[in-house]
């Protein structure tokens, strides 16, 4: 065997047995990272901002913005909330909030660039495996039109706004998109689009 057959062999190994269940979230306990990493970074951008508001108030506003979009889909489809179907959410956020607020030093280990790297990797894959969740619970749920025969705009306009939905109540709809569209909404938009 040649070194550049051992080298592909390597390359090709890491890609289809580590890369591709990471990014496609088909690993184990990829539910739990995905969440805990995302209630992670944004307790730690709360935390940053200097938020000295009362520890519930910040602790409310953290979940509605890390889980707005999953908080509230299933209400408009008349199904429970994911906050109170599953109690992974609400632990895996209190155990976040803990972590960045009430640890002496769990803020400072979160600016770590490693810890840094593992928080937005879990949470942008938290993001765009909700992207594609919405979308496909959209493209059930939105009837096509005549011309086509899947729903074309629906599945992706649902995913995006869902995808801001945090945004959307903290901030309000004008001054989350009075700028131009935010890279969370852009994002989402490419995810949903290529879906």
């Amino acid at each position: 065997m040649s070194t550049d057959d051992s080298s592909s062999s390597i390359v090709s190994t890491i890609l289809y047995d580590y890369m591709v269940p990471f990014l496609t979230g088909n690993f184990p306990y990829s539910v739990e990272f995905r969440l805990f990493f995302q209630g992670l970074a944004v307790f730690m951008a709360i935390k940053k901002a200097q938020n000295k508001k009362h520890w519930f108030h910040t602790f409310c506003i953290g979940l509605v913005t890390a889980f707005g979009g999953g908080m509230f889909t299933p209400i408009w489809l008349g199904r429970p909330s994911f906050l109170i179907a599953n109690d992974l959410l609400f632990g895996l956020a209190a155990l976040a909030y803990t972590i960045v607020f009430i640890l002496p030093f769990g803020f400072f280990i979160g600016q770590l660039f490693p810890v840094k790297l593992v928080t937005t990797a879990g949470s942008t894959l938290f993001k765009s495996t909700g992207v594609c969740v919405f979308a496909s619970i959209a493209n059930e749920v939105v009837q096509p039109s005549k011309y086509y025969p899947i729903p074309v705009f629906g599945p992706i306009i649902w995913a995006t706004l869902l995808a801001n939905m945090g945004a959307f109540f903290l901030k309000g709809f004008h001054k989350h998109i009075e700028n131009g569209i935010p890279y969370p909404a852009q994002n989402a938009l490419f995810c949903a689009t290529f879906y």
